[in-house]
């Protein structure tokens, strides 16, 4: 089942969409940038984005709500997802900006643990919203 849970507004330009896609018969709940194309005027994925399974969507939940009371540049949350992978919830800081993020992060051949392109990026003023569109996707799940 696809549905679109929520669209939260980055820029005039860039929204980050909370939605249900089935990919490969399974379900997961997608976080993911989109932007406005100047050629057709319609809203586009990127690549920047995360695919969650239900069974992690809570611990996910619980990672944003953190952000919501913190404040401290750093790992908030980290969700195994696989023995390579898992997503990192934190709050991070590039040059003067501070901002909240959702990301794959991997670990090639045992070394050590890198950031993947998977994830998103917001200010922080979007993580309540975030969190919202989260529980709604939660809450819609479980009536399905």
């Amino acid at each position: 089942m696809d549905a679109t849970i929520a669209k939260i507004r980055k820029s005039a330009q860039v929204e980050i969409w909370v939605c249900l896609r089935e990919f490969q018969s399974r379900q997961y709940v997608d976080v993911r940038e989109h932007f406005l194309s100047g050629d057709d005027n319609k809203w586009h994925p990127t690549k920047r984005g995360v695919m969650v399974e239900p069974e992690l969507l809570s611990e996910i939940i619980v990672g944003v709500g953190l952000l919501t009371v913190t404040s401290q540049v750093g790992t908030v949350a980290s969700i195994q997802r696989s023995p390579r992978d898992e997503i990192q919830i934190g709050y991070r800081q590039f040059l003067k900006s501070t901002y909240g993020e959702i990301r794959v992060w991997y670990q090639p051949n045992g070394g050590e643990r890198k950031p993947s392109q998977k994830g998103v990026t917001f200010k922080m003023i979007l993580t309540a919203g975030l969190l919202d569109a989260l529980k709604q996707a939660e809450e819609y799940l479980e009536k399905t």
